[in-house]
């Protein structure tokens, strides 16, 4: 509803007439610039736009394993280089989204060049593989999961990796929960007690009170798991050997 009231909203029509149709319509719900395009030039802005967000994300987490690579916290890097003119996204553990398996492909059916957006694919794609081949060296059983959905603050689970990682954790035989106050059927915060290791996977607003966590989860030695960077208390502190971004609670 927000997205549609005041973005731009380029009117994809074969002339005129038909785009001043389109226009009295759109007038009635959205404060946002509307534009007459072509039907090619309306599709093409749409996916070109979600493709150029999901090559950026991709770029903050090939930058990530970087700096995993060298030691080093991202985010610190982040907080201390930034400009507005650089401004690189955080990594992301979960950037996905119902269009992201196919938009894509659609921009690649006509150029030779394939592979900025191919291999953005796989790079996003595989960070769950990463969290777990990296909490493997953490002595856990149970591990839970905070955020289910493709989006932040959403009801959104199209595509989401929170289920991908979640059926990854299972077949390495870990006690799975998860928490998503925006699924009725994961809306639970009490399956969080006791939990070993804690995976940030979709930065819901509600999750930001960390300390309140820590009350429901209570065990003292929890690891979370953070690549967002989300819980600013814990962004520049990571202590565990190699792996960054898992912190412990006490």
């Amino acid at each position: 509803i927000n997205d549609i009231s005041n973005n731009p909203q380029p009117v994809g029509a074969y002339d005129k007439q038909s785009f001043k149709l389109a226009e009295t319509f759109f007038q009635t719900i959205t404060k946002g610039k509307i534009s007459f395009v072509t039907p090619e030039e309306a599709l093409l802005g749409k996916l070109m736009l979600n493709m150029y967000s999901y090559v950026q994300a991709a770029c903050a987490n090939e930058f990530y394993l970087i700096a995993e690579g060298f030691g080093a916290n991202m985010h610190k890097i982040l907080d201390t280089c930034q400009t507005k003119e650089n401004n690189i996204p955080n990594p992301h553990a979960s950037k996905s989204g119902p269009g992201m398996h196919k938009e894509g492909w659609f921009l690649l059916e006509k150029i030779p060049f394939a592979e900025l957006i191919t291999t953005s694919f796989k790079i996003n794609e595989s960070m769950a593989s990463y969290i777990i081949q990296k909490i493997q060296n953490i002595k856990a059983s149970k591990v839970a999961i905070l955020g289910m959905t493709s989006k932040a603050n959403s009801d959104e689970i199209r595509a989401s990796l929170g289920y991908k990682i979640r059926k990854a954790l299972c077949y390495q035989d870990y006690d799975v929960v998860c928490y998503d106050p925006y699924l009725p059927e994961y809306s639970d915060s009490s399956v969080l007690k006791n939990v070993d290791v804690v995976i940030l996977m979709t930065p819901h607003d509600a999750f930001k009170d960390l300390e309140h966590l820590k009350q429901i989860i209570r065990n003292p030695n929890c690891a979370f798991v953070d690549i967002n960077g989300f819980w600013k208390e814990l962004r520049g502190n990571a202590k565990t050997g190699g792996f960054h971004h898992v912190y412990y609670s006490k």
